[in-house]
């Protein structure tokens, strides 16, 4: 009788084929999403939009190193003032390096000539 034992490629193994505790690495590249909402000054939801885009926002974020998703939304009902951005990165490591890349420096220097308020939820 022939037996076959199945290996699951998606487990890390070392040279041997044993299974390698990855539990510690596991840990710090737990995903992470965060909702941001901008309040935007009165009538300056499209200004803010479009020095977004000027910048190269989302597409400068999005090709970042741990970057899952990073995408804007304007809603479509409700507040007419507000911005809503979600991020999902890799790792909160990788989020906190992305804060201090030169484009979100950047961002920091013309965000408050048009955002009143932000408000950031996180999701681990």
């Amino acid at each position: 009788m022939l037996h076959l034992n199945y290996v699951n490629l998606a487990e890390p193994r070392g040279p041997l084929g044993l299974l390698l505790d990855m539990s510690s690495a596991r840990k710090e590249m737990k995903e992470i999403t965060l909702i941001v909402k901008y309040s935007v000054k009165k009538g300056m939801v499209n200004d803010f939009l479009t020095a977004l885009k000027n910048e190269g926002f989302p597409q400068i974020v999005q090709n970042e190193n741990g970057c899952i998703k990073y995408d804007y939304f304007v809603p479509s009902f409700g507040k007419s003032n507000e911005v809503l951005l979600i991020e999902k990165w890799q790792s909160e490591k990788l989020q906190k390096e992305h804060l201090n890349t030169p484009h979100m420096q950047k961002m920091k220097t013309f965000k408050d000539r048009f955002v009143e308020n932000t408000t950031v939820e996180i999701f681990k």
